[in-house]
């Protein structure tokens, strides 16, 4: 499947890389471009993907939304 995917977003791009440079060695394309698909899809698949923790970091008071402003 991950094949299927980068044959076809290279050949949308007309097999050249994000600095317009041309292909030379497909392997090596396609192992970066599936090791990278992993590599996100590993960072993705938390819950929430440390969104409260950012949040949190700037701002660590206790807050009651339920009193009106």
């Amino acid at each position: 499947m991950e094949g299927k995917k980068f044959y076809a977003y290279y050949q949308a791009k007309n097999w050249t890389l994000s600095r317009g440079l041309k292909i030379i060695n497909w392997k090596e394309s396609a192992k970066n471009y599936v090791e990278k698909g992993f590599k996100i899809k590993e960072e993705s698949t938390s819950p929430i993907s440390g969104h409260l923790d950012n949040l949190r970091r700037y701002d660590n008071r206790d807050k009651n939304y339920g009193i009106p402003l």
